[in-house]
C-alpha cells in the first residue's frame, strides 16, 4: 500500500505541477528551462515531505482496514494469510 501511495502522490501530485511550473516559467517570466532545472527546482525540495505523508497514511490504511472478513467474502481465506507491518 506504501508503493501505491508513493505512486499516486509522485503522477497525480508531481505531474501536474511540474507541467504547471514549467508552463509558468516560459510563458510568465520567459525563461527556458531543462529538464533536471525543472525537477530540481519543482520536485526535490518536497520528495522527504511526501515520503513522510505516503508512510502515515498507508499505516492510517493498514490499521483502519477490517482484520476480519464481513460474512461470506470471496477473498476471506487470503485474509488470514496477510501479513501487517
Amino acid at each position: 500500500m506504501f508503493i501505491l501511495m508513493l505512486l499516486a502522490d509522485f503522477v497525480l501530485i508531481f505531474g501536474p505541477g511540474l507541467a504547471q511550473l514549467y508552463l509558468w516559467l516560459n510563458l510568465v517570466k520567459g525563461s527556458a528551462i531543462d529538464l533536471p532545472g525543472l525537477l530540481y527546482m519543482g520536485m526535490l525540495p518536497f520528495i522527504a515531505g511526501d515520503v513522510t505523508k505516503a508512510a502515515f497514511a498507508a499505516m492510517l490504511g493498514t490499521a483502519l482496514m477490517p482484520k476480519e472478513p464481513y460474512n461470506n467474502e470471496s477473498d476471506a481465506d487470503k485474509r488470514q494469510n496477510r501479513r501487517l507491518p
